[in-house]
């Protein structure tokens, strides 16, 4: 499947305008993510009330970013390297992903519609972003053992 990037942007404009906005959409995610992962609890330092800011930004430059791959990649890396330090861990971006999707489903459901392509559109455009900052943690930690476990001076 293509991914469908006016599909995209219609709904995440639609997230910012319909049943509460952004801030009702970032509440109910951490909220749901919370009472259904409860392990995730402690990698987060910062009250929802702050932390749903940084969804909505993420998911913004993502959604804004989705065709210059140049502007992109950088930032997702750059993200998939924080988390790594926010003691993230792999299996995590799977109840992010299940979470996201369930909450964009009910926000978006309450006032207009929520349909099968849009699952589908957002489902890989999270596969995607999930595959990008999970490939950058990878690496990350790679080169890290790889500078503790010899005395070849990376470039």
């Amino acid at each position: 499947m293509s991914l469908n990037v006016g599909l995209l942007r219609e709904t995440f404009a639609r997230v910012k305008t319909e049943n509460g906005g952004a801030t009702a959409l970032g509440m109910s995610f951490y909220k749901r993510l919370f009472e259904k992962y409860p392990a995730v609890i402690p990698l987060f330092h910062t009250p929802p009330e702050e932390q749903h800011k940084k969804l909505i930004a993420s998911l913004g430059a993502i959604v804004g970013g989705v065709e210059q791959p140049e502007r992109l990649l950088p930032y997702l890396h750059a993200m998939g390297i924080r988390h790594l330090k926010y003691k993230t861990e792999t299996a995590h971006y799977g109840a992010v992903a299940e979470n996201l999707l369930a909450v964009l489903a009910e926000h978006l459901g309450k006032e207009g519609e929520w349909t099968s392509e849009m699952q589908e559109t957002w489902s890989a455009a999270i596969a995607v972003v999930a595959k990008t900052m999970i490939h950058q943690f990878l690496i990350y930690q790679f080169i890290q053992f790889f500078k503790l476990t010899t005395k070849v001076k990376l470039i």
